[in-house]
């Protein structure tokens, strides 16, 4: 079931497909995917966050979290398919120039569901936009339902219920007012840590930050220390 699945602390840079993707092609018994997370990882110029497609799983695919990441110039947050529990939280996205999606905007968020299977979204809220003219769209393919601003967002219905009431659109107001590739490629996101002028500081869903690089977090690749040689052995 690929239970409690998570991907977390990363760099995803240049990423031409999901930086996360799950899906089941024509196995109509396969089991789907539960209790996935993707939190805490910088995704720069990648096609998408997540992309999950499970309409020809075998069964409803449950648990969804994806929060505290940083969205900088790329595709959506999320594309799903087949699944419950959906929880979107405490990520910062900021513009929508990513040379994957071929500089054609798409939808920030959308859902699909098909036959028997359904989604539903337990939590979509404190998250910031900034830079872009946001699109959501839930039930793409059946009903769909388009949304082309956060106050028309707010009052989504069907697999949400009332999201991103406590959102902002506004400047993140990085470290750093632009983004460095060269350092972000050798693993230093440092240039998107929050200024302390920053409104992501003080608004994330239990009233702290937002975002993937914040004060307690090590985001990106980290070598431990190297271990001790041992003070004595034999060879026999």
């Amino acid at each position: 079931h690929l239970d409690a699945h998570v991907v977390r602390n990363n760099i995803f840079a240049n990423i031409g497909a999901a930086a996360y993707k799950m899906q089941v092609q024509s196995a109509a018994n396969l089991a789907a995917a539960h209790n996935a997370q993707f939190y805490n990882n910088v995704i720069y110029n990648a096609q998408a966050g997540v992309w999950a497609d499970l309409s020809d799983a075998g069964e409803q695919a449950t648990s969804l979290q994806i929060y505290n990441n940083t969205f900088i110039n790329s595709g959506n947050i999320a594309g799903l398919s087949n699944f419950t529990g959906i929880q979107v939280y405490n990520n910062i996205y900021v513009g929508w120039q990513n040379t994957w999606a071929g500089g054609s905007q798409g939808f920030l968020f959308d859902t699909y569901a098909p036959g028997r299977w359904k989604n539903s979204i337990s939590y979509f809220d404190n998250n910031l936009y900034y830079d872009l003219s946001p699109e959501w769209e839930l039930e793409m393919y059946n009903s769909p339902k388009a949304y082309t601003s956060l106050a028309s967002w707010r009052t989504a219905t069907g697999d949400a219920t009332d999201p991103d009431l406590k959102a902002q659109f506004a400047n993140p107001l990085f470290a750093s007012s632009s983004v460095n590739v060269s350092k972000l490629l050798s693993g230093d996101a440092s240039d998107l840590a929050l200024s302390a002028a920053s409104p992501a500081l003080t608004m994330g869903r239990n009233g702290g930050a937002i975002g993937a690089v914040r004060s307690g977090v090590v985001v990106g690749p980290q070598l431990g220390p190297t271990p001790d040689p041992p003070g004595s052995f034999s060879v026999q």
